[in-house]
């Protein structure tokens, strides 16, 4: 089927008519995923997608479409509607840029693995084992992996092939009140470890048995790489130059300035040798790279896409997105303490977070909901398990308050953090936690 996409992006391009700029991008995703819970597999599922999406110019006139059907006729045809649909638009000044074919790089292929059923249930199987072996009374696993397949052809010359994996493990693990998360994720599924996921969610789920009521207040926090993943996804977001003009970011004006402590530093890379969305070119044809979005606490670049740098006046970084530049994969560098060295002293320790909600995009107010579990911690000894609580802060307060980073990075993807993140533990000084009622 790889051959059949590649000959339907160079019919599309083939298809242009003088001053007519195109690019075809063709995503082919292969998806299996395994669901166990309560001593059972509740889903064993393959999929497959295949997405042609369109970007038409003509004179400054734009326009962008996608069809999911295979057959070469549909993307003809959403060529054709793109045409009548560019040309009730009025031209504009600031338009992206096509990359020239002398930009066009290697293909590259991502390292192929068998996936089989087998192998995937066995690997749900042995971390709900290790998560019994460590306290869990029950648990629910969920184990996710993916190849993508991308084909883009442009009028400018450019034409490109990449592939990319993806695998992530997800336990969550109860016991009692308790319960307890633990994720490992790779780019090769024999790199996974359901072991060491299944004792870390047993491990917390356990500890986390008998939770007490959380008081409010400000205090030390140390987030785990979980939590402290879902924020860096966040500032990835608030990165983007479309979050910035459009309003929906709290780095809007910031380039250049110092925005959080100098001991944070981080990347965004579409060629991260661990990532999981490893992309040589962007939307646009540009060769990936690596980009510092915050370096030792000061903001150095938006994350762009040619139209974006052309408007801005900024460098291209290769995040293209047509319409909204994004990042690829983000990395947080790790810092010079020991783990068990940001656990001294009095803090609280939480583990884990969803249903994360901005109150105000542009100052960066926001809160979360604290879900499994959160311990407080004296001189490295858990004293108890809380329960009830919503962590509600301002995110650039958050940045310039980190005291320490732990020297160790682990690989975080769930559906709480859906750009795959590199990244420490941290810990963060005067944290305002609230009642989650």
């Amino acid at each position: 089927m790889q051959g059949a996409d590649l000959d339907i992006a160079q019919l599309v391009v083939r298809n242009a008519k003088p001053g007519e700029e195109i690019a075809c991008l063709i995503t082919s995703t292969s998806r299996k995923m395994v669901r166990f819970s309560n001593g059972e597999f509740t889903v064993s599922q393959a999929w497959n997608e295949i997405e042609t999406a369109i970007l038409y110019r003509n004179h400054g006139k734009i326009a962008v479409g996608s069809t999911l059907s295979t057959a070469k006729d549909a993307a003809l045809g959403l060529l054709d509607r793109l045409r009548i649909s560019a040309a009730s638009t009025k031209p504009k000044q600031d338009f992206s840029k096509l990359a020239p074919r002398s930009l066009s790089q290697p293909t590259t292929e991502a390292l192929k693995e068998r996936v089989s059923d087998e192998k995937l249930a066995d690997m749900v199987l042995r971390a709900d084992s290790a998560a019994s072996a460590n306290g869990a009374e029950r648990s629910a696993v969920v184990l996710n992996s993916e190849d993508d397949l991308w084909h883009l052809v442009t009028t400018t010359g450019a034409e490109l092939t990449a592939t990319s994996t993806s695998n992530h493990l997800v336990i969550r693990a109860f016991s009692g009140q308790g319960s307890g998360q633990g994720i490992t994720a790779s780019s090769h599924l024999s790199n996974l470890n359901p072991e060491a996921a299944g004792t870390r969610a047993g491990e917390l789920a356990r500890d986390a048995r008998s939770p007490e009521p959380g008081e409010e207040g400000y205090f030390d926090v140390v987030l785990d790489p979980s939590i402290f993943a879902n924020l860096v996804d966040l500032i990835g977001y608030a990165s983007s130059a479309y979050s910035v003009e459009s309003g929906f970011s709290f780095l809007a004006g910031a380039l250049g300035k110092e925005i959080a402590s100098p001991s944070l530093s981080l990347y965004d890379d579409g060629l991260l040798k661990e990532g999981l969305l490893v992309r040589p070119f962007d939307d646009e044809g540009y060769p990936t790279q690596r980009t510092p979005i915050i370096e030792a606490g000061q903001l150095k670049h938006y994350l762009t896409n040619s139209h974006f740098s052309n408007k801005m006046g900024i460098p291209n970084t290769a995040n293209a997105g047509w319409i909204e530049p994004r990042p690829w994969n983000l990395e947080v560098l790790a810092g010079k303490d020991e783990e068990d060295d940001l656990f001294s002293g009095h803090v609280i320790y939480v583990t884990n977070n969803w249903y994360t909600r901005f109150q105000n995009y542009v100052t960066g107010d926001f809160s979360t909901i604290l879900r499994d579990a959160v311990f407080e911690i004296k001189d490295g000894k858990r004293i108890r398990a809380l329960k009830g609580l919503r962590l509600s802060d301002n995110l650039p307060r958050m940045l310039s308050s980190i005291t320490a980073l732990g020297n160790k990075q682990y690989l975080i993807r769930w559906w709480e953090v859906e750009t795959p993140v590199l990244l420490p533990y941290v810990r963060i000084r005067g944290v305002h936690l609230t009642s989650a009622d």
